[in-house]
């Protein structure tokens, strides 16, 4: 142990302070979702499509290999999911879990029908998760709190808490921290401790790389202090909501030796999602800014607390309000808009626009392709 303990001390103190993973939103691990249904299923309702996987895992240790699948259907603010694992011990089983979310909270529960040769049984889990602060989230959850002695000796109780999200001003890179107890039959309900700290992020280029890396460390039900170096990287393709993904990955014991291995095929077919456009007004007003006249543009849009739900924007000022009429200045951007816009007057080209009239509206394109726009308003100046 006096040998293991500088080496994880060390991955510790370079990973505890800076580690800045987002794992739960859907623009880290997009492809990987499913795989909450047997983690965290109150995140399942963050996820924007419908990604389904596949995934193989094989580890040295234990010489076991095991197959896991999962998918998410999402609707407006509901998700709904299944999936299925062949391992070992018991042979088969099928979750099944349904997520929600409401403003800021999300709750989960799923249901695991396992079907062993002599004593099939059902265990349950339960999670929550609290929006803290820009895509940070603090989450809650309990793991296989039912079951039958036999499953319990193998899937044994969980109860966790673990922070997540991005680092201030780097996009790009998020963390994913934990700290968990189990509960093994074995040890009459004394609680085993266990912790995990990763990194995780993304490149930004159109076919996009995804990777993670950290340390899980956790004592067993033989009280072995285990302490797993575990890293990934994958690939994927996205084309609008649609996309495929190539990903795999590793763990090494340090305590053990052990080793393993995994590799998922993800991808994310759009079957069904909100139909409804967002909704969205405009407010107009005359005012000075910075020793400029012009006009300021107050927009209101339901979708401002949801940074994923408006993937762009325009505002347009033309001469009459219909297609024909000449484009006087247009604004536009990506993501959410801002709450105000002022314009000076000023047209394409740079110059003061002197007609007493015109008309504006704004058009928007959510992530599922759903356009909303606003009518014609008449722009009358002072």
């Amino acid at each position: 142990m006096s040998e293991r303990v500088p080496i994880s001390g060390i991955i510790l103190f370079l990973f505890v302070v800076p580690l800045f993973s987002n794992p739960f939103e859907s623009d880290f691990n997009y492809y990987g979702q499913p795989y909450l249904l047997f983690t965290n299923t109150s995140l399942l309702s963050t996820q924007t499509g419908n990604p389904v996987a596949i995934q193989f895992l094989y580890d040295t240790e234990e010489k076991q290999m095991e197959y896991k699948g999962a998918a998410v259907f999402t609707f407006r603010n509901n998700a709904f999911s299944l999936g299925y694992v062949r391992g070992e011990e018991p042979d088969n089983r099928v979750y099944s879990a349904y997520s929600f979310k409401y403003k800021i909270l999300n709750f989960g529960t799923s249901y695991a029908v396992s079907f062993g040769p002599t004593d099939p049984s059902l265990t349950v889990d339960i999670a929550a998760a609290v929006k803290i602060f820009e895509s940070r989230y603090i989450s809650i959850g309990a793991n296989n709190i039912l079951g039958t002695d036999t499953i319990l000796n193998k899937f044994n109780r969980k109860a966790s808490i673990s922070v997540c999200g991005p680092i201030p001003h780097f996009s790009l890179i998020g963390y994913d921290c934990s700290y968990y107890l189990n509960f093994y039959e074995q040890n009459k309900g004394k609680a085993s401790h266990g912790g995990k700290f990763f990194i995780s992020g993304k490149t930004h280029s159109f076919t996009s790389a995804h990777y993670s890396f950290g340390l899980n460390l956790y004592s067993d039900r033989y009280d072995v202090l285990h302490e797993k170096i575990e890293g990934g990287l994958g690939f994927l393709l996205k084309i609008s909501n649609v996309g495929t993904g190539i990903f795999s990955g590793f763990h090494y014991d340090i305590s053990t030796g052990g080793k393993g291995f995994y590799g998922n095929l993800f991808f994310n077919p759009s079957l069904f999602y909100d139909r409804d456009p967002p909704l969205i007004g405009l407010d107009l007003y005359n005012g000075s800014e910075k020793s400029k006249t012009g006009l300021y543009v107050k927009i209101s849009c339901n979708d401002r607390e949801i940074s994923s739900g408006i993937k762009n924007w325009t505002i347009v000022f033309s001469t009459v309000p219909s297609r024909e009429g000449s484009i006087i200045k247009t604004f536009s951007g990506g993501n959410i808009p801002p709450s105000t816009i002022f314009w000076d007057r000023r047209d394409v080209s740079g110059n003061l626009y002197t007609e007493k009239s015109c008309f504006v509206r704004m058009i928007v394109t959510d992530n599922n392709n759903n356009v909303a726009a606003t009518a014609w308003k008449k722009v009358i100046y002072d």
